[in-house]
């Protein structure tokens, strides 16, 4: 059952909260239900299973529009800015990496390794200052 909840928070974080919230509870009521008529864990698996079809459809006809929406305000622009630079790393870091040293581009082969290691590093640090800033987003909202 557990499972089958994970599953649903996962699939319904692209819905918008009114939304989000309503499916949760739908589900949660089922969960309930299930566990209160004891059925096992693997019908309840399973019972998910065969939804996850239907879980992504509504999740995809709730979440598109907002996603689309948000593309007009500059927020993905200004979110998605700092990964140009890493993304530019990455693809440097892979070129001259070879022994023909009339390549004029043969001295960025040679930051290969160590830019990398930046770009990885760049990469998840990246990633944890977004999670950390939907996590606090998130808890403001409910303080609220």
């Amino acid at each position: 059952m557990r499972v089958a909840w994970l599953w649903c928070v996962a699939y319904t974080a692209v819905a918008p909260q009114d939304s989000r919230e309503r499916r949760r509870g739908e589900i949660s009521s089922h969960l309930w239900e299930s566990q209160h008529a004891r059925l096992s864990p693997r019908a309840v698996g399973w019972a998910a299973l065969r939804g996850a079809g239907s879980d992504l459809v509504w999740a995809v006809t709730c979440g598109v529009p907002r996603l689309v929406r948000s593309f007009g305000t500059p927020t993905p622009y200004v979110a998605l800015a700092p990964v140009f630079p890493i993304v530019v790393f990455f693809a440097l870091s892979g070129i001259g990496q070879n022994d023909n040293k009339d390549s004029s581009w043969t001295w960025l082969g040679d930051t290969g390794w160590w830019l990398f290691q930046l770009t990885i590093l760049a990469t998840i640090v990246y990633t944890v200052a977004l999670i950390v800033r939907s996590i606090l987003r998130r808890r403001r909202n409910v303080a609220a």
